[in-house]
C-alpha cells in the first residue's frame, strides 16, 4: 500500500473488477482490473465520460455494490462485503436527497441521531457544520425554501457531520448553473482543506477536475488510463484518449524521420515538429503528436523554418477572453490555435488570411499509446 506524510493511504483499490449479469443478456464488465491508491487528506477525482465506470467504482467504495473480483481497503482494512453503514464513508449524491419534511438542522443531525449521539453533542456538531458551510442563519428552514446551491451545502454538511474518514461525491455540482458551479468548486476545495477529510470526487467535467483535484484518475471503458496531478494529465497525457478528453488538443499523425539524443524530428503533411524522444520509439515509426492550441502562435506568412508551418485561416471563433482559429496546413492537417485577446498589439486574422503557425518550445509531445 502507498504511504504519504499522513501514513497509510486512505483507499486502496487492488485489481478490482465488476461484472453485471442480467437474465437473457450478455454480461457487462463495468470495471476491468482497476488498481489505484488514494492518499489520506487528498482531493482525488475520478474523471471520465458517461459509462466509463467511475460511478461504479465510487459505489464499490461506498458499499452500495460489491466487486466481482479484487480487494478494496480503507486505511489498510478490507471492506468488501461490509454494509455502507459499517464503513467510515459518507456519500453526497447528485440530487442531494435531503429529507423534505425535516428542517436544515434536523437534516444535518439525522446521521448523528442514527448513531445514537446524545442531543447536546448533536446540537454542537450541527452548529459547527452550519458554520463550516456558511449557513448559520438557515437552521430552521425547510429544504424547499433553499436554492440549489444552499441545498448542496446542507447535503455536504450532513455528510460531514459524522466525521467520516472518506467523503464520496457523485457529480454533486451537475445540477447547478455555471456561475454557481464555479463558485462551489472553490468552496469544495476549501472544505476539504479545512476538514482534512479525504474527498473522492466523480465528474465528467474536465474543468472541475483540473480546478479542484490534488490528483486525477482518467477513466475510459472500465479502465484507468492515467493517474496524475492536473499538470501531469494536461501537459503530459499518456495516450490519445487522455490528450483529447482533457481540454482541447491537436492530434497529428506523423513519422519520426530523425533522432538526436532527446529530440525526435517528426514529419507530417505540411510540416515538421520536434518532440522529446520517448522510450520504444525510433526512426521510421508512425506516431501521434499532441499539441495544445494555446501553445501555438500565428503571424503573417513568411518563409517556412523549423517549427513553423504555413497555412491559411479557414475559421475564426471569438470567445471573449480569446479567439480560436482553425488553420489548414495541408489537405490532411488542420490545426486549432487559441490566442488571448488581451495581448497588447494582438493581430486579428480574417478567414482566408495566409499565416504561419509556430509551436512553443517543448509544446509538442509524442503519445505513448
Amino acid at each position: 500500500m502507498m504511504e504519504n506524510g499522513n501514513g497509510v493511504c486512505a483507499v486502496d483499490i487492488q485489481a478490482v473488477e465488476k461484472v453485471y449479469h442480467s437474465k437473457g443478456r450478455q454480461p457487462v464488465q463495468a470495471l476491468k482490473k482497476v488498481s489505484l491508491s488514494i492518499r489520506d487528506n487528498e482531493f482525488f477525482t475520478l474523471l471520465g465520460p458517461s459509462g466509463c465506470g467511475k460511478t461504479t467504482l465510487l459505489r464499490l467504495i461506498a458499499g452500495f455494490e460489491q466487486p466481482t473480483a479484487g480487494e478494496i481497503l480503507l486505511f489498510g482494512n478490507r471492506i468488501e462485503g461490509l454494509t455502507p453503514y459499517s464503513r467510515s464513508v459518507n456519500t453526497v449524491f447528485q440530487h442531494y436527497s435531503l429529507f423534505p419534511h425535516m428542517t436544515v438542522a434536523d437534516n444535518i443531525g439525522f446521521g448523528l441521531k442514527m448513531l445514537k449521539i446524545d442531543q447536546a453533542t448533536r446540537d454542537k456538531t450541527v452548529s459547527e457544520m452550519l458554520s463550516l458551510v456558511h449557513m448559520e442563519d438557515f437552521a430552521n428552514r425547510m429544504p424547499h425554501q433553499l436554492s440549489g446551491g444552499q441545498q448542496q451545502r446542507i447535503a455536504l454538511a450532513r455528510a460531514l457531520a459524522p466525521h467520516p474518514k472518506v467523503l464520496l461525491l457523485d457529480e454533486p455540482l451537475s445540477a447547478l448553473d455555471l456561475k454557481l458551479r464555479q463558485a462551489m468548486r472553490l468552496e469544495l476545495k476549501q472544505l476539504q482543506e479545512k476538514t482534512g477529510i479525504t474527498f473522492v470526487f466523480v465528474t465528467h467535467d474536465q474543468e472541475e477536475a483540473l480546478a479542484m483535484s490534488d490528483r486525477i484518475a482518467v477513466m475510459s471503458n472500465g479502465e484507468v488510463q492515467q493517474i496524475g496531478t492536473a499538470g501531469d494529465i494536461y501537459d503530459r497525457p499518456s495516450n490519445s484518449f487522455v490528450a483529447d478528453f482533457i481540454g482541447e488538443t491537436n492530434l497529428i499523425d506523423a513519422e519520426i524521420t530523425s533522432q538526436a539524443g532527446a529530440i525526435s524530428n517528426c514529419d507530417f503533411p505540411g510540416g515538421t515538429l520536434q518532440a522529446e524522444t520517448i522510450t520504444g520509439r525510433s526512426v521510421s515509426d508512425k506516431v501521434t503528436l499532441t499539441l495544445r492550441p494555446e501553445k501555438l502562435r500565428l503571424s503573417t506568412a513568411e518563409e517556412p523554418e523549423q517549427g513553423r508551418m504555413m497555412g491559411h485561416v479557414v475559421e475564426r471563433v471569438f470567445l471573449g477572453t480569446d479567439t480560436t482559429y482553425l488553420v489548414q496546413i495541408s489537405p490532411e492537417v488542420t490545426l486549432q490555435v487559441r490566442e488571448q485577446n488581451a495581448l497588447p498589439g494582438a493581430t486579428r486574422f480574417d478567414v482566408g488570411a495566409k499565416v504561419s503557425v509556430a509551436a512553443a518550445d517543448g509544446a509538442t509531445r509524442i503519445l505513448e499509446g
